[in-house]
């Protein structure tokens, strides 16, 4: 048997023919409670510029990994957006979406929407 078939699919995927088929890694998406002095850096302050002192500080991402291991990356200044690494404190299961992995491209429309609404309902939101 072919090699590439016995592959698991990764970035992209080798058919028969040797056509390069891409596919993308399924994603989850995140939420992570900030500390409120995260409001005085200042791209949380143009991103958020109706914040109210008292407004809880989120962050909004999507991963690969599990929401705990990124988490953990984000901590550790691994990979980590600034705002999580300095500020971060814990994840918000109650405001995350189910944790079913979903295509990449899906997850980061999704992780879009999820900030607007959180904005809307009186978070203040960095998400990149």
């Amino acid at each position: 048997m072919p090699t590439y078939l016995l592959r698991p699919a990764t970035r992209h995927t080798i058919q028969a023919t040797g056509k390069v088929i891409h596919t993308s890694y399924p994603r989850i998406i995140y939420v992570i409670e900030l500390d409120s002095a995260a409001a005085d850096d200042p791209i949380f302050a143009k991103d958020n510029p109706h914040w109210v002192k008292g407004m809880t500080c989120l962050y909004v991402g999507s991963s690969g990994l599990t929401a705990e291991e990124r988490m953990g990356q984000h901590l550790r200044g691994v990979n980590a957006a600034n705002i999580v690494f300095s500020f971060g404190r814990e994840l918000r299961y109650d405001l995350m979406p189910e944790q079913k992995p979903i295509p990449r491209e899906r997850a980061l429309t999704l992780e879009r929407g999820l900030a607007r609404k959180l904005r809307r309902e009186g978070f203040a939101v960095s998400q990149h």
